[in-house]
C-alpha cells in the first residue's frame, strides 16, 4: 500500500494550504452575471481538455447532495444554484447533472443502503474513512486512476500529488479527497499590559514564559483578586497542547509518529511528551496553574475567569478568544478595557522549533461506486469544478446578494430566496474543497481576518502562529478497529492521568504518570498501537 503521507511542515509549507471559510478570485475578480451569461463566460475560462465533451453525445451524471433539513433551506436537489451547475456543466462537458439527496444525519447509512443495491449516485462522498476501505476491501468502488490521468488535469493541479495520495490504496486512485483550507490548531495568548507593567518583553522561549507566570503570580501587575497565571480545563491536552507538543523529541520517524498515536489525536505516548507533563507539574505546585483545572469539564469557567481579566495566559484554538462566542476579547475589553491579550509563538523543542500539530489538508472524500457507467464524466465533472471560474462563482455567489466587496474582497453575507445558500459557500456542491480560498494566501488571510471585526490584525498573528513549524502527523487510509471499540474510554482515561500526574507531588511524579500510562495502554491503547503496527508494516513492504 501507499507511503505514509504527512510530512514535516513549515509555515512555507503549509501557507500554500491557508484558512477556511473564505474563498474566490483575485481582488477584482468577480461574477455578477446570470447563470446563463455565466455559461458563455465559464465556457471560455474553464474548458480545457472537458471541452471535448462539446462534439460527443450528452451523458447522465449523477451527483449526491446533503440534505441538511435546515429551516429556511432551499431544495438541495432543485435551486438557483443546481440549476446553474446542469447549465453549465451540459454546455461544458456534455454531462446531464442530476443531484440525489441525503440526509446528512444519516449520511453513512443511507450511502450503505444505495451502495448495497447499486443505485447509488455516480459521484458520492463521505468524511468517514472507515466507511471508504470497506467499500475498497469489497470491490465497491471504482479505480479512478486511469480516468484522473486522462480527465483530470486541473483537479490534479489544483489538489496535488500529497493530497490525492490520501485517496489511495496500493497505489491507485479510489478517492479523492478535498482540499481543506484551514490547518491551524493552536494558540497561546497573553496578558501583555501585565508584561509592560512589569517590563518584562514578550515570551519567546519556555524559560520566559514560566518567568512570566512567576511574575504574574508574585507581582500581580494587574491587581486583581485571585489572579490565575494559566488557565486550563481537565482537557489538557487540548488546554495545553503548545506546551506539551514542544516536549515531544525532534525527528521522530513518521513510523513513530504513526504507530504510537491512537487515532491521530493521543500524542501522549510519543517520546519526550511526559516532560511536557511534568512542567505542568511544576506549574500546579507552583501555584502557576489554576488549582480546579481537573474540575472543568467544559470551558465554562475558564473563558469566564479569562474575560473578568483574572488570567494571565490562556491556550485555545488559535481564534478562540477572538469569536464572537463565547466573546472573550470583547468582554475583556468591557471589563478591563486597557487590557492586551495577544498571541504568541513562545514554546521552543530540543531543537529551537515552535513544534505543534496541524490538521490534515485534506476534507470530505469523494468516491465513484463500482457500479457507475461513467467514471469518466464523474471525473470530468470534478475536473471541471476544480477550475477556479466554476469555484469562485458557486463559493461567493453574486455581489451584492451573496457578498459585498470590502477593500477588494468579498466579504459574505446572508442571502435570501433564490439566492440562499444551504451550506457556507456552497461546499456541499463544490466538493473539491472544504472552505474558501482566494488563491492567493494573502488574500486569504485578509479575508478571513475580516469576519473578527476590531481583531483583524490579532487574527493574522494568532494565525500565522499556529501554523509556524507546523506538523501534520501521519495518517493512512486503512482504518484502526480497535481505536473505534476504544477510542472514547481512551479519551477519559487520558483526562484521568493528565489530573493524577499534574496534581501529583514532584517526587512522585514519575511514579503518577507512568501508572497511568500503564493504565492507558491495558484500556485500549496497546490494541491500537499493535495495530498501527500492522497497518504501517502493510503499507510499508
Amino acid at each position: 500500500m501507499r507511503k505514509v503521507l504527512c510530512k514535516l511542515g513549515r509555515l512555507a509549507l503549509v501557507l500554500t494550504l491557508t484558512v477556511a471559510m473564505v474563498s474566490g478570485c483575485g481582488a477584482g475578480t468577480k461574477n455578477t452575471a446570470s447563470p446563463a451569461e455565466t455559461t458563455s463566460r465559464t465556457s471560455d475560462g474553464a474548458s480545457g481538455e472537458t471541452s471535448e465533451g462539446a462534439a460527443e453525445a450528452v451523458t447522465p451524471l449523477t451527483v449526491e447532495v446533503f440534505d441538511r433539513g435546515a429551516t429556511g433551506a432551499s431544495d438541495p436537489t432543485n435551486n438557483y444554484w443546481t440549476k446553474w451547475i446542469q447549465e453549465n456543466a451540459l454546455k461544458d462537458l456534455n454531462l446531464d447533472v442530476k443531484f440525489v439527496s441525503v440526509p446528512r444525519s444519516q449520511e453513512i447509512d443511507q450511502l450503505n443502503v444505495l451502495m448495497a443495491a447499486g443505485t447509488a449516485p455516480d459521484i458520492c462522498f463521505t468524511y468517514d474513512v472507515g466507511t471508504i476501505y470497506n467499500y475498497y476491501k469489497n470491490n465497491g468502488i471504482a479505480d479512478l486512476t486511469g480516468s484522473l490521468e486522462k480527465y483530470g488535469s486541473d483537479l490534479k493541479a489544483y489538489l496535488g500529488e500529497d493530497i490525492l495520495s490520501r485517496g489511495q490504496f496500493k497505489g491507485s486512485q479510489y478517492a479523492i479527497p478535498a482540499k481543506r483550507i484551514v490547518l491551524g490548531k493552536y494558540g497561546t495568548y497573553i496578558r501583555k499590559d501585565w508584561l509592560d507593567a512589569l517590563n518584562m518583553p514578550l515570551p519567546t522561549t519556555t524559560e520566559e514564559y514560566y518567568q512570566a507566570l512567576k511574575a504574574f503570580k508574585e507581582k500581580n501587575p494587574g491587581k486583581v483578586e485571585n489572579v490565575i497565571p494559566l488557565t486550563a480545563t481537565s482537557d489538557v491536552a487540548w488546554r495545553c497542547a503548545t506546551i506539551l507538543e514542544s516536549f515531544i523529541e525532534p525527528n521522530l520517524s513518521e513510523e513513530t509518529m504513526y504507530v504510537n498515536c491512537p487515532t491521530g489525536n493521543f500524542t501522549l505516548l510519543l517520546p519526550g511528551y511526559a516532560e511536557g507533563v511534568r512542567f505542568l507539574n511544576k506549574l500546579y505546585n507552583e501555584g502557576l496553574l489554576d488549582p480546579q483545572f481537573a474540575l472543568y469539564k467544559d470551558d465554562i469557567q475558564s473563558d469566564a475567569d479569562t474575560a473578568r481579566g483574572i488570567v494571565g495566559s490562556y491556550i485555545h484554538t488559535y481564534d478562540q478568544p477572538l469569536r464572537s462566542s463565547p466573546g472573550i476579547m470583547d468582554q475583556l475589553k468591557a471589563n478591563v478595557p486597557a487590557a492586551e491579550f495577544v498571541p504568541i509563538d513562545t514554546f521552543q523543542n530540543a531543537d529551537g522549533k515552535y513544534f505543534k500539530t496541524n490538521y490534515s489538508p485534506t476534507g470530505i472524500n469523494i468516491i465513484v461506486p463500482a457500479s457507475s457507467k461513467n467514471v469518466d464524466g464523474a471525473v470530468k465533472y470534478l475536473n471541471w469544478m476544480s477550475k477556479q471560474p466554476v469555484r469562485y462563482y458557486l463559493e461567493t455567489g453574486e455581489e451584492g446578494v451573496n457578498y459585498d466587496m470590502v477593500d477588494g474582497l468579498p466579504i459574505m453575507k446572508a442571502a435570501t430566496g433564490d439566492m440562499i445558500m444551504n451550506s457556507p459557500n456552497n461546499f456541499d456542491y463544490v466538493l473539491v474543497v472544504n472552505g474558501m480560498e482566494m488563491d492567493d494566501p494573502a488574500k486569504n488571510i485578509d479575508v478571513i481576518a475580516k469576519s473578527y471585526p476590531g481583531y483583524e490584525e490579532v487574527f493574522r498573528q494568532a494565525y500565522n502562529i499556529s501554523l509556524n513549524d507546523g506538523y501534520i502527523l501521519p495518517t493512512l487510509m486503512d482504518p484502526i478497529d480497535a481505536e473505534a471499540q476504544f477510542s472514547n474510554t481512551l479519551k477519559e482515561k487520558q483526562k484521568e492521568i493528565f489530573a493524577k500526574a499534574i496534581t501529583a507531588k514532584p517526587e512522585d511524579f514519575d511514579n503518577v504518570w507512568n501508572a497511568g500510562i500503564q493504565e492507558f495502554l491495558e484500556s485500549g491503547g496497546q490494541a491500537i498501537i499493535d495495530e498501527r503496527q500492522k497497518v504501517w508494516n502493510a503499507n510499508h513492504q
